[in-house]
């Protein structure tokens, strides 16, 4: 079996007994004939050590292999009658598979506990068995089955089996053996085995998790209806309040109307797309899912995104200019990286830039910082970068560059898109309200960057060519300008 031999031993029967590196040879010296017995064969392991070797007075053998020591007398294996001596079958040894994918020995918590438990992060076993006759021949069958699972024996040569992927519950695994003569083992070796289910399917937890959840919308609905009562008191006050005052705000009402009635129109048509589109996804979602059309499916969700992206800039740039019209906006002047707020912008229109196939290309310094309120420069900027995007063509490319001029940034959005008439430039050079905003909410939010621009102490302008495309210069502080 291998041509490195560590020891040799006579016995009584003319033979020589031979260990190596791969395997246990038996030489008969009359006939000439080698017989090997290997691991498949019930040894513990096939490869020897050549320095573990013993015989003692009534000619035993103890040979050591490096997973343990073999023992047996060679009158075993000489067949001098035709008795049929029983046989038992052994359990060796028994391995787990750890998170990191190794085995590791499982025999000592198994001859602890008398059973196999297994858990969601150890949940495949590997079991070793052998038949105790002469290392079991090559004629040596197994069989197993997982009762509670299988009623009928499985029947293999195979002396290992392993143990995985069960549903919860308890089982029993048995295994049994079968000599050369097809004699069953006079054992069965019966290992108890419970597979537990994940932290998350347990009742318990299923019962916690469910406390939670009721005490959590019970806390809800108590802070809610607390919440509500304030603000139904605050707006009693305020409306008493602003009865109080009608009469000196007549003029500024009659101003307020006016600007409703702008808002409402742009409103009402951004508003009408959005709901245009979401009223018939159901039959158009069923209509997509029983004809197996799924890639239209992908494409109706992106379409579905950037609808509902424009409806929520409207929603933002509408709270935006109300505040601002109340003179309630705070501002916090802090200094702002000019890069990582367009990163930060850029993710939110990722889908829309995909889906559009269009690119960004920007050539920012590395340097380029302002000196003004966060949300302010956010707002200002994801406007901008909203209208590049909304008016640009499929496959077109958006360019933002900067660069510094004395005391103030300026960065530059240019697009390749529709491009605007020499009229809507004019009204935005000139930040006419009944003009800049009379449209759709892109105006509006066009509106409300200029006003915070000046709040700001920042300038804009605007070149733009019909088919050409349109080049925002916004020219923002780089510190405190008193």
């Amino acid at each position: 079996s291998n041509q490195t031999a560590h020891v040799i031993y006579p016995d009584k029967h003319n033979n020589l007994w031979i260990t190596t590196n791969n395997g246990l040879n038996k030489f008969n010296k009359e006939t000439e004939q080698i017989e090997s017995f290997y691991k498949r064969d019930g040894l513990p392991n096939s490869e020897f050590n050549h320095t573990s070797h013993y015989k003692d007075e009534d000619g035993n053998f103890y040979f050591g292999s490096i997973s343990g020591l073999v023992t047996f007398d060679p009158d075993d294996f000489e067949d001098t009658t035709n008795v049929s001596y029983p046989i038992r079958i052994g359990l060796v040894e028994i391995k787990s598979l750890n998170k990191k994918g190794l085995y590791e020995n499982y025999i000592k918590e198994f001859k602890k506990e008398g059973k196999i438990d297994i858990y969601p992060d150890n949940s495949i076993y590997s079991l070793s068995f052998n038949l105790g006759n002469h290392f079991g021949t090559r004629d040596n069958f197994f069989e197993t089955r997982l009762f509670g699972l299988e009623d009928n024996w499985t029947r293999s040569k195979n002396n290992e089996h392993r143990i995985g992927g069960l549903p919860a519950g308890k089982y029993e695994f048995q295994i049994r053996g079968s000599g050369a003569a097809s004699e069953l083992s006079e054992n069965t070796i019966k290992i108890p085995i419970i597979v537990h289910n994940p932290i998350y399917l347990r009742p318990m937890f299923i019962l916690l998790l469910l406390s939670a959840i009721a005490l959590i919308v019970w806390l809800f609905f108590k802070w809610r209806l607390r919440r509500l009562r304030k603000e139904k008191l605050k707006l009693e006050n305020l409306v008493e309040q602003r009865t109080q005052e009608i009469d000196s705000q007549r003029n500024e009402l009659a101003e307020i109307n006016r600007t409703k009635d702008r808002l409402f129109a742009i409103i009402a048509h951004d508003l009408r797309s959005p709901s245009l589109t979401l009223r018939g996804l159901t039959k158009k979602f069923n209509y997509l899912i029983q004809n197996e059309r799924y890639d239209d499916l992908v494409n109706l969700g992106s379409y579905i995104e950037e609808n509902l992206s424009g409806f929520e800039k409207l929603i933002n740039n509408l709270l935006n200019w109300a505040v601002l019209q109340q003179k309630g906006l705070p501002i916090n002047k802090e200094k702002l990286i000019v890069k990582e707020l367009i990163d930060e912008i850029l993710s939110i229109y990722k889908v829309m830039l995909e889906t559009r196939s269009m690119k960004v290309k920007m050539n920012l310094n590395k340097d380029s910082m302002i000196f003004m309120d966060r949300n302010m420069a956010s707002t200002i900027l994801r406007n901008l970068i909203d209208n590049a995007i909304k008016y640009s063509n499929d496959n077109g490319i958006i360019e933002i560059s900067s660069r510094t001029e004395d005391l103030f940034e300026v960065i530059s959005i240019k697009d390749n898109g529709k491009g605007m008439t020499e009229e809507e430039v004019n009204s935005i050079k000139q930040n006419n309200p009944n003009t800049t905003f009379n449209k759709n909410s892109a105006k509006l939010g066009l509106q409300l960057s200029i006003q915070m621009i000046k709040l700001a102490r920042g300038h804009l302008e605007v070149k733009s060519e019909i088919e050409v495309g349109s080049t925002f210069l916004l020219k923002l502080p780089r510190e405190q300008i008193s």
